[in-house]
């Protein structure tokens, strides 16, 4: 097993340990549990009011599985909204992206590197669980009604680091450049997940900082905190 792999594994069992030494104290204590710091209250949700988005600082790989809860009130502001992605300049190279809103129509459009595909059923103004892994890409609304795209790009891995709530197109390594108009619209987003192939190496959680009431998504493995990277402030979703 690479030392890598080894390390993660070993994070994990460290995560899961401290989660279930927190859950035994707030039994005993008779209080609530939280995933997260004392300074931090866990949020249903974070909505976007069409300019606030997120640097994930999460580089995709070839293997890398997106899981998200959103609903997504449309509107024709922006022709493209995104609720992650990331590609090297364009869609061609090292891309991941999924939008709710394409070409200045209401429709769905999945991306890997090469093609840009739109289809399915645009389910809004519900919740929806979106899971994308490799070429395809499956929304399930709450009552089990289910659509997809499948792409015919290639998964390949990225070099620039995945947008939230919008496309990074930076074209160097690292680097962090949103497409211009190509923000979330209104999307509530309750949370987001990454996984490499079955192994969860990403939580963010909708969060808020109690010590200047700042919203953002507080990620879980790495206990890092991430805000808007955008204009205005997300709107705060009711307290867990």
């Amino acid at each position: 097993m690479a030392i890598s792999n080894l390390q993660l594994e070993i994070n994990q069992i460290i995560l899961t340990t401290n989660q279930l030494k927190n859950i035994s104290e707030a039994i005993i204590n008779h209080t609530r549990y939280s995933r997260l710091p004392d300074d931090y209250a866990e949020l249903q949700y974070i909505q976007s009011t069409g300019t606030q988005y997120l640097n994930s600082n999460y580089i995709h790989t070839a293997n890398t599985k997106i899981n998200c809860r959103i609903n997504v009130t449309q509107d024709s502001v922006h022709s493209y909204q995104f609720i992650f992605g990331a590609r090297s300049g364009s869609y061609r190279y090292n891309a991941i992206q999924f939008a709710t809103r394409w070409g200045g129509a209401n429709s769905f459009c999945y991306c890997r590197t090469g093609n840009e595909r739109t289809g399915g059923t645009p389910y809004y103004n519900q919740d929806i669980e979106v899971e994308t892994y490799q070429k395809l890409c499956t929304w399930t609304t709450l009552d089990n009604k289910s659509s997809s795209i499948t792409t015919t790009g290639t998964a390949n891995a990225g070099i620039c680091p995945l947008g939230i709530l919008c496309v990074n197109q930076s074209n160097s390594s690292g680097g962090w450049s949103p497409e211009n108009n190509t923000y979330a619209g209104k999307v509530k987003l309750y949370y987001l997940n990454i996984s490499e192939t079955n192994e969860l190496v990403r939580e963010y959680v909708p969060a808020k900082r109690l010590t200047d009431n700042v919203i953002g998504l507080y990620e879980i493995h790495t206990n890092t905190f991430i805000t808007n990277a955008g204009s205005g402030v997300f709107v705060a979703g009711p307290e867990i």
